[in-house]
């Protein structure tokens, strides 16, 4: 861990930040949606910090992009009918 001493000291708060990623980690969910379909045009793309060591949890990590897939179908927006309404 940088401790904040030497060239280029950091500041308390960048340090308490990296002491709480390495406990606890990180998860960022990356996709594109579709605004007017709410169709998932990219991803999901999954970046793992300090959570799981990726190479040895891919079963895990296509678990995750797989329920991220199935969830975000309930939220895609009805197409409108000719009279404007869902």
């Amino acid at each position: 861990m940088v401790d904040g001493l030497g060239i280029g000291d950091v500041g308390n708060i960048v340090l308490k930040d990296r002491q709480h990623l390495s406990q606890d980690g990180l998860i960022i969910v990356v996709l594109a949606i579709n605004g007017a379909t709410g169709e998932i045009v990219s991803g999901p793309e999954i970046i793992s910090r300090g959570f799981v060591y990726v190479r040895e949890s891919e079963n895990l990590m296509e678990e995750m992009k797989y329920t991220l897939k199935n969830r975000l179908k309930r939220f895609r927006r009805k197409p409108y009918n000719r009279l404007g309404s869902y």
